[in-house]
């Protein structure tokens, strides 16, 4: 999951198949959302209970492109799996793909079952990585929604419309499931 399917944080809109775990393998490339909705529908497929997650990171690591497309080093409502094995909930982030981690010097992430595979907060050269800066909580599935966009003068994607991360916030209030 992990390096089969690419992270592509340029491969996203406001349609809901950009959300959805069949398009984001049937496109072989997605940013976390899509890819952790991946993760959970094939954790689902073989019997193991899994569900979506969401924090809110920052990324002290992101290129300016990446950065001027979300609009900053704050990425709101950044997706995880968790899986429920061996009687507990462990948490896997399959965002980042190995030859991407290499080419930033960053460490891949690697999942046993047993802990929790969380972005590493600093770099191989110690750098500040990512910060986990708030826990959103798990959901059933993705909730998806239909996203404010603003619009820009030509900066992001998709014809120069991009994710407010403030409206995101404001609409969207996680959900707390009993575990």
């Amino acid at each position: 999951m992990r390096d089969g399917i690419l992270y592509d944080p340029y491969h996203a809109g406001e349609e809901r198949r950009y959300f959805r775990a069949s398009d984001c393998l049937r496109a072989k490339r997605g940013f976390c959302i899509p890819k952790a909705a991946l993760l959970a529908a094939s954790a689902r497929r073989v019997g193991i209970p899994a569900r979506a997650a969401f924090a809110d990171v920052r990324n002290h690591l992101a290129t300016r492109k990446v950065l001027e497309l979300i609009g900053g080093d704050l990425f709101i409502w950044h997706s995880l799996t968790e899986l429920r094995l061996e009687g507990r909930w462990v948490k896997a982030t399959p965002a980042f793909h190995l030859s991407l981690c290499q080419r930033f010097g960053v460490r891949p992430l690697e999942f046993d079952g047993r802990h929790d595979a969380l972005f590493n907060e600093h770099d191989q050269a110690g750098r500040k990585q990512m910060e986990y800066m708030k826990d959103r909580g798990p959901y059933a599935d993705v909730p998806y929604y239909k996203r404010r966009f603003l619009r820009t003068s030509g900066r992001g994607t998709r014809g120069g419309w991009r994710w407010s991360a403030r409206a995101e916030a404001e609409i969207l209030r996680p959900r707390r499931e009993n575990a």
